[in-house]
């Protein structure tokens, strides 16, 4: 065939115009899965880490509250980022997303008064957060003094309303430290918690405390109901304590002189990375939750710290009755209960009652002795020098009760609030209960 034959032939040439085309629609279909949907489908495993990571946060909060309550160390781990896959001809702007750990600080400042002292102790702790850096737009995560926040930038919110500073007969004030640094990775970070060593907290009893704690979310706390507080006690929200921080108030927390106050003992600042060590302040109060009249069955008393908030004052008071007293002693000795009832207007009433099991079953008071107003009037009661001589060498083997209601109501002078605490019980004594109405 001469060349201008060949030019002149036309077979074929729709086969090639049409793969042409095909392979160009190929090209702008894979061209459209690239630009457009590539980045959604990394953008939705963005999505799925970052709920990971907000999960990981959630049991982060509850591994530290163990550590400082029950003093076990644990270790604690966070989804950072996530490698984005391989996908058959399509790319990837980059190796994934990452995550961004960093720390800032917050101080608390604690003073508490005992009789005739005010003494102050400072702590400092920090806030946590996390920040994923991809295709998507994701909020930041805090930790900030037990309670986790979405920060959104112009606008944040609490992930739950949970307020964990206070409860209505304690306060649970983390103080946290550690080593971290800015750092930003793909792979999981494990964060190794340690407890504050027991043998360094302090035990204090006190009459009062004060706490401010800082934060950078003020507006989120005065969001909170904080309505859950011990009785007398003021809790407040401030701004601006300092330049772009706020502070949050816990004033005239009530102790009675009786209730004990627990405070981590000094934090270490040495620190190896990714460790933390956590403490709290809180009060020594093993009558949590109880609160008021006892009612027909009363409570059953069985160690020292136990007791009871609020009790009614001795001007209507209509029982105060130690009754179903069981002692487990064979031998002839005495064993010995002590009790103190005191308000936040200083009136004490500490009772000490001695019992004497005889070998042949019987139970014996020894002696019932008011300690504590010492001095005070008989009230036409049978008092001498303390000693509530009605009940001296009574057998209550068959009753195993003792009827103070007269004497609380004449001689205690105790108002509301007030707080009822074993302060001595010997071991022999498995319990008594304590009828108060």
């Amino acid at each position: 065939m001469s060349n201008k034959e060949l030019l002149s032939n036309k077979d074929g040439i729709s086969e090639v115009v049409g793969a042409i085309l095909i392979l160009f629609i190929i090209m702008v279909y894979v061209g459209m899965i690239q630009t457009y949907e590539v980045p959604k489908w990394n953008k939705e495993i963005e999505r799925q880490i970052f709920d990971e990571a907000y999960s990981d946060f959630i049991a982060f909060r509850s591994d530290i509250e163990d550590v400082s309550t029950r003093n076990i160390p644990k270790k604690s781990s966070v989804h950072m980022g996530i490698r984005y896959p391989e996908r058959f001809m399509l790319q990837s702007p980059g190796p994934g997303a990452y995550g961004i750990i960093t720390s800032y600080p917050l101080n608390i400042n604690l003073s508490y008064s005992g009789k005739g002292y005010t003494k102050w102790k400072n702590y400092s702790s920090i806030g946590i957060v996390y920040e994923m850096k991809g295709l998507s737009e994701q909020p930041k995560l805090v930790y900030e003094n037990g309670l986790i926040i979405k920060d959104l930038g112009k606008y944040s919110f609490s992930i739950d309303e949970r307020q964990p500073l206070t409860s209505e007969d304690n306060i649970f004030i983390h103080v946290l430290r550690g080593s971290i640094d800015s750092s930003s990775s793909i792979e999981p970070k494990i964060f190794d918690i340690q407890p504050v060593p027991l043998t360094s907290n302090n035990n204090v009893r006190f009459s009062s405390v004060n706490l401010t704690i800082e934060t950078k979310y003020p507006e989120i706390w005065k969001r909170l109901s904080n309505k859950s507080r011990p009785p007398g006690s003021n809790f407040t929200i401030e701004s601006n304590c300092s330049p772009g921080i706020g502070c949050i108030k816990i004033t005239n927390i009530q102790g009675y002189y009786l209730r004990r106050l627990n405070m981590p003992g000094d934090l270490s600042d040495q620190f190896s990375q990714d460790q933390m060590t956590v403490g709290m302040i809180s009060i020594d109060n093993a009558m949590t939750g109880t609160r008021g009249p006892t009612g027909p069955d009363g409570q059953d008393m069985w160690e020292k710290n136990q007791g009871r908030l609020d009790i009614p004052p001795a001007s209507s008071a209509t029982q105060f009755i130690l009754r179903d007293i069981t002692i487990d002693d064979d031998e002839e000795k005495t064993n010995k209960i002590t009790f103190s009832v005191t308000d936040t207007k200083d009136h004490l009433w500490t009772i000490e009652i001695k019992f004497k099991k005889i070998v042949n079953g019987k139970l014996l008071i020894e002696s019932v002795k008011q300690k504590s107003p010492q001095g005070a009037d008989n009230a036409g009661l049978d008092v001498v020098d303390g000693k509530y001589n009605a009940f001296t060498n009574s057998d209550i083997t068959l009753s195993r009760e003792i009827d103070l209601t007269p004497y609380y109501r004449q001689l205690s002078n105790i108002g509301l609030p007030n707080i009822l605490t074993i302060d001595k019980i010997d071991p022999e004594i498995l319990y008594v209960n304590f009828l108060i109405n």
